[in-house]
């Protein structure tokens, strides 16, 4: 008996032992992540800053580190709200499973293969830029300089950081963009099925829960607009930057490569890419969510039978406002797509006419 309690007491401690050898190796294989990520992101912040009192070229060094901060930014936002997007998850997972079959209705292998196409393509990319003459001459330059192995190393080091750190911003880019698309799109699924629900005939006694699950996924779209709200900004001036900065080196520079023409066309698909979806979703979204709030609104919750304060509750919630916006500034509408991509038309048009007349 002592040697069965002894061999049970030893396999649950084997058990625990496991599990936080399992803990411990993913918290510490999440830190390396972080800091490697962040050691990137600033050593290319350093490195531009620097190179912008060795180049001739400063808007070069300036962009670059502009890009950089805005990717730490980003970055650093995403893992501060990380606890709050996986609660948010939840929720949602919670409420689309008690909807019978909608999660046929969202796309989720389409969205995996976009992050998958765009990954491919900003390898692509980064390759050509690499190889473009440009890059080329800078590689020479620094090799020649570098009579020793700790040198050569050292710029090997940094070369591989910058690398990376050129890779991270669409990484960062391209999950989030899944993740909003894909939040938006469960969200639908919830208001598609309200507004099927309200379509078929239901009785007075449905109605309590259709207001449950208007409740639920008005709450959701708040908490989606308050955790998420500043970051769809940041990946939208991000994208906006980026178009802008690119279409301006197409127009301007004279006697590219085909390689670096290339790699001027490629992130400028992608940014497109990233901005149109963010905005669209979420305008889809925003426009479902009126539409069944003005239906949800012709309910007889007017009814003596009803609660004052389940009334109370509904109206509420009825005022309150779930749209999706950029970091509570702008609705996100299909206007404000036109309006954004009007806005980059109008100043290139703008700086290109002052180059001309300088």
């Amino acid at each position: 008996m002592f040697s069965h309690y002894k061999t049970k007491h030893l396999k649950r401690f084997k058990v625990n032992r496991n599990e936080s050898l399992k803990y411990r190796l993913t918290c510490f294989i999440q830190n390396c992540c972080k800091y490697v990520v962040y050691v990137g992101l600033c050593m290319k912040i350093v490195v531009c800053m620097v190179m912008i009192n060795y180049k001739e070229d400063k808007t070069w060094s300036l962009t670059h580190s502009l890009i950089a901060l805005l990717t730490l930014l980003v970055y650093a936002s995403v893992y501060r709200r990380r606890q709050a997007m996986w609660q948010m998850t939840e929720i949602l997972n919670q409420s689309i499973n008690k909807v019978i079959h909608s999660t046929r209705k969202v796309k989720t292998h389409a969205w995996i293969a976009y992050m998958t196409l765009m990954q491919t393509l900003m390898i692509i990319w980064i390759t050509l830029r690499y190889l473009s003459e440009n890059y080329i001459d800078v590689i020479l330059n620094i090799t020649s300089y570098s009579m020793t192995f700790s040198i050569y190393y050292c710029n090997l080091f940094v070369g591989i950081v910058l690398i990376f750190a050129t890779i991270v911003p669409c990484i960062v880019l391209s999950l989030f963009t899944v993740y909003y698309i894909l939040t938006c799109s469960y969200i639908r699924v919830l208001l598609e099925h309200i507004l099927e629900q309200m379509k078929n005939d239901f009785i007075l006694e449905d109605m309590g829960r259709l207001l449950v699950e208007y409740e639920e996924t008005a709450r959701c779209m708040r908490s989606m607009d308050e955790h998420l709200s500043f970051l769809a900004f940041l990946a939208v001036f991000f994208t906006m930057s980026g178009l802008f900065w690119g279409g301006y080196r197409i127009a301007f520079n004279s006697g590219m490569t085909k390689n670096y023409f290339l790699s001027l066309i490629i992130p400028l698909i992608f940014y497109l890419s990233v901005q149109l979806l963010i905005m669209v979703s979420a305008s889809v979204t925003n426009e479902l969510a009126n539409k069944v709030r003005r239906v949800m609104e012709c309910l007889p919750y007017q009814n003596s039978s009803q609660d004052p304060k389940k009334i109370f509750k509904f109206k509420k919630e009825l005022n309150c406002d779930d749209s999706l916006t950029l970091w509570k500034a702008y609705v996100m509408d299909r206007s404000l797509v036109i309006t954004s991509i009007a806005t980059l038309l109008t100043y290139g048009i703008l700086i290109g006419t002052l180059g001309k007349n300088a």
